[in-house]
């Protein structure tokens, strides 16, 4: 709750973003946290560590190939 009120003041901010979207995965409400590290990833693509994050969540999801993708294009 204390996430979506400060969402709801800050819309823009990514950090906010991010801990909501960790919080969510932890809960297993994986579709709400795959939104906001998509949102994450649109405004800040080269962001390997909420990339490495985003493709964890995918993992847990039962989305290894997505995953992969996504940690492939954290490596040099």
């Amino acid at each position: 709750v204390i996430y979506r009120d400060l969402l709801e003041k800050s819309p823009s901010d990514d950090l906010i973003k991010l801990k909501l979207a960790e919080m969510l995965s932890w809960q297993k409400r994986y579709e709400e946290s795959i939104k906001l590290y998509q949102e994450i990833l649109a405004a800040r693509p080269d962001d390997l560590q909420v990339r490495r994050k985003y493709a964890m969540v995918l993992m847990w999801m039962g989305k290894e190939d997505e995953a992969t993708n996504e940690l492939e294009k954290t490596f040099e």
